[in-house]
């Protein structure tokens, strides 16, 4: 570091971790030494782990020497995420104990995070999954009547005619002012 350079330092820092065999195999993901050196004073002996879909796994955080490793808890999540040699997770420290988890496959690709209802019953999940959206549709439905009624309606001009004027405005431009052809042109 060049001791006359100020440095910006994140809010909320980040690592990130390739998953090899043995964070697998051991059953424990190791943390950067350089982010525990930093940061890992700071850190409790359990983390929660934060992940898109909203679920949060409580994790141990064992410390060894100048190590520190993801533990007990680590092998049920990466079971749960399918998690493979080669995948790599992005860790984003929000504070306290809470890290929000980002996962990509061998595909460079983010995961499809599995969801389990509240019950914990796969099946209740099938069951009532239609029902539960047709419920969701109909008062999203609702609140956009809702919406309309307290907008007035001169003030928001509809999608389909902000295309139109701009639309004839553009073709204006470019035949040099004839509106009889970007009249035309705009009711395509």
């Amino acid at each position: 570091m060049n001791k006359g350079c100020r440095y910006f330092e994140s809010e909320t820092p980040h690592f990130f971790k390739i998953v090899l065999s043995d964070a697998l195999q051991n059953g424990r993901l190791g943390i950067p030494k350089k982010f525990v050196r930093k940061y890992g004073s700071n850190l409790p002996g359990l983390v929660s782990l934060h992940v898109a879909s909203g679920d949060v796994w409580e994790v141990e955080l064992l410390r060894e020497n100048d190590n520190a490793f993801l533990r007990r808890g680590w092998p049920d999540f990466a079971k749960r995420y399918a998690i493979q040699q080669g995948h790599f997770l992005v860790f984003r420290h929000e504070g306290g104990s809470a890290f929000r988890v980002v996962i990509f496959d061998k595909s460079a690709s983010e995961i499809e995070y599995p969801v389990v209802p509240e019950n914990g019953d796969p099946k209740m999940e099938e069951d009532e999954g239609d029902m539960s959206v047709e419920a969701f549709e109909d008062h999203s439905d609702q609140t956009r009547r809702n919406q309309r009624q307290e907008l007035p309606s001169a003030s928001i001009p509809s999608p389909s005619s902000k295309k139109k004027k701009t639309n004839e405005r553009l073709n204006k431009q470019a035949v040099g002012g004839s509106s009889d052809f970007a009249l035309f042109i705009g009711t395509l």
